[in-house]
């Protein structure tokens, strides 16, 4: 019986062990998102295994970045409220919500819906 009782609690704990976003997002809008990175410089956290990284989108369209002694340039432009980043060497390509977080922070999203990076909001 104790056996059958711990396994059974083991489940629910287990669960609330998993990872799980505790801010609720809510997306920019197309003026929100071109005033959040159009002529500004940027210091974001990537949230797939790169740290803390600089982001440059310059009033034009161009975007450069550097991370971790590395640099790259690109281009950038908000179509439909997402943010559209094409690299030349780093590996994201595509348009991503930027999304406004409970805890004040802007988060832009991989085409898939993964958090892409995270920035202070103002």
């Amino acid at each position: 019986m104790f056996k059958r009782l711990i396994r059974s609690a083991a489940i629910p704990m287990m669960a609330f062990l998993l990872p799980v976003s505790i801010w609720a997002a809510t997306d920019l809008t197309q003026e929100e998102a071109t005033a959040f990175v159009k002529g500004k410089s940027v210091q974001a956290k990537h949230m797939d295994h790169y740290g803390p990284f600089g982001l440059d989108f310059r009033a034009n369209g161009t975007l450069y970045g550097t991370v971790e002694g590395r640099s790259d340039a690109g281009s950038w432009e908000v179509k439909e409220a997402k943010l559209c980043i094409k690299w030349r060497k780093w590996i994201y390509d595509g348009c991503g919500a930027l999304q406004r977080t409970d805890d004040k922070q802007v988060q832009h999203l991989w085409p898939d819906g993964r958090v892409h990076f995270v920035a202070p909001a103002d």
